[in-house]
Parts: structure tokens; sequence; C-alpha cells
């Protein structure tokens, strides 16, 4: 026979267990990946904080276009300069989904890095480094500085044997109006680092499948044991 009291403890069962599912309902926000750059004499280019960030919600396109200051090569600072009769540049574009879930690279190459550096009695003047998107990682402050950081896969560049297989890209946006989601446009400002970069291992976290049945069970014991009292 089920009693009120009985009644009582299942309603608030059931309770519980609907609120901790409710907490899964929703995408969970990314983290920053974590990149870290090989510190020199590993080459490590610096951009500026003149150059822009920017979101678009309906093509999900992630970008940035910024200006490279110099790169740290050996232990040396040489400035990235204006191609002749051109530009310099750090382009990075993207696919982001509304979740904010890498959804891939454009045609062509996701970053590039464009200019002219003289490195000892040598001047290279072209795309310095290119790349394909391979993770990329974001984090809302709730301030109007917004942080994120890049992957990528090196396809290509005139110094390409100066950053090895992989190239990652630490990135401040700062007067940012990203409010961690992609379901809007936002845009901020640009600076940061490129350099060799990796991810560092983290531990285990269980699954969210996992959390839920053990969130389920604990409050399963809990009901069960005040059904004996």
């Amino acid at each position: 026979m089920i009693t009120t009291r009985n009644k009582s403890y299942q309603a608030r069962y059931l309770l519980m267990v609907a609120i901790f599912l409710a907490g899964f309902g929703n995408p969970v926000a990314a983290t920053l990946l974590g990149v870290e750059l090989a510190p020199p004499p590993s080459a490590i280019v610096l951009y500026n904080n003149a150059g822009t960030t920017t979101y678009d919600a309906g093509t999900d396109l992630f970008s940035v276009d910024a200006s490279p200051l110099g790169m740290n090569s050996g232990g040396s600072i040489s400035v990235i300069s204006p191609i002749p009769g051109g530009a310099e540049g750090v382009d990075i574009n993207i696919s982001v989904d509304e979740t904010g879930s890498l959804i891939g690279g454009v045609p062509g190459d996701d970053l590039v890095v464009f200019g002219e550096v003289v490195l000892g009695a040598e001047t290279f003047t072209g795309p310095l480094l290119t790349g394909e998107i391979t993770d990329f990682g974001f984090s809302d402050t709730g301030g109007p500085t917004d942080l994120f950081d890049f992957l990528f896969t090196t396809t290509g560049g005139l110094l390409t044997d100066l950053f090895g297989a992989n190239i990652g890209v630490t990135l401040t946006s700062e007067s940012s109006s990203f409010t961690g989601v992609f379901s809007a446009d936002f845009t901020g400002e640009a600076k940061g680092n490129i350099g060799t970069g990796s991810i560092p291992p983290t531990d285990t976290i269980p699954e969210p499948a996992t959390l839920v049945l053990f969130g389920v069970g604990l409050a399963g014991l809990g009901f069960a044991r005040r059904r004996k009292k």
C-alpha cells in the first residue's frame, strides 16, 4: 500500500531527477583548449591589437584579421613588414556552429600569415605560414575581454620549417561583444601569439551520461532510505 507519506517521498525523488536531468538539456559550453606554444628558440609570431575578431551567426564564419608585428626566432626579434607594394597580415577563417563547436575550415588555407621578414642574411617575402584548423576553444570572461585559441596542421609557407607539424594560436579579444553564445553576431579586437602548438593532456572526465546515471542512483538511494525509515 502506498501511503500519502510515501507518495510525498516519491514526488520529491522524481523532482530531484528532473532537476538533475535539466542540467544536461543544453549544450555544454566549450572551454579553451589550453594551447601551449613552444618557447624560444622555437619561433613565435606576435600579432597586434589593431586586428579584429568577428563572427557571423548567419554563415557560421569566425574570422580574425590582424597584423603580425614581429617574430622571435633563435632569441632574436625580427620585424615583419608589409610585402613591397602590398601588406602584411594574419588571417584566420573557420566555421563554428551555434553551439560553439568547430565545423571545420573554409576553402583554401584556414590560417595565413604573410609579409616580409629578414632572418640572418635571408629575406622571406610572401606567405610565411599556412595551416588547416583542427581544434578551436573559447572562454567568455564575463567582461569586455574574451579569449580564444586554435590548433592548426601546418600546410606550408616560407617559414614552415621553423614551426613543425602543428601551429598553435592564442587570441585575446578586447572590447569584445561576445557573450558566450554563437547564436548572434559578435566582434572584438585581436592580439596574440602564433607558434609551434600543442594541447596538454587532461585528466579523464566522466561522460555526461555517466554523471546522469550516477546522480539518479544517488537520488534513488536517498529515496529508498527514506522509505525504510
